[in-house]
């Protein structure tokens, strides 16, 4: 699947969820897996960028460290520069795992 098969599943996929000014979180994994992260930070950004009221990103680090800002960039394949600038609306946060008081119980 190259950029355009994947950006055209996404659009119609997406075109099926209501979330226009909605937020929106992705979970992602952290930098010890590979794949295609800035393709898929580009294109959800693209996509849903100007749709939603909030684009975050949740990076799961299971029992890992932190990921420092640079390391996010490096991850995503920005800049400081562009996160700062074209992304400064995309929120990325690092999954706190080890502490249980940040955790909610859902159903």
């Amino acid at each position: 699947m190259d950029a355009s098969d994947l950006r055209s599943t996404l659009v119609n996929g997406l075109a099926r969820a209501d979330v226009t000014g909605k937020r929106v979180l992705i979970i992602v994994p952290d930098g010890t897996r590979s794949g295609p992260m800035p393709l898929f930070f580009r294109l959800f950004h693209d996509i849903l960028g100007g749709e939603v009221a909030a684009l975050d990103y949740l990076i799961a680090l299971g029992t890992h460290q932190p990921m420092s800002a640079d390391a996010i960039c490096r991850h995503f394949g920005v800049t400081p520069a562009e996160m700062a600038g074209r992304y400064a609306k995309v929120r990325v946060f690092n999954h706190d795992w080890q502490h249980p008081e940040t955790f909610v119980r859902l159903g």
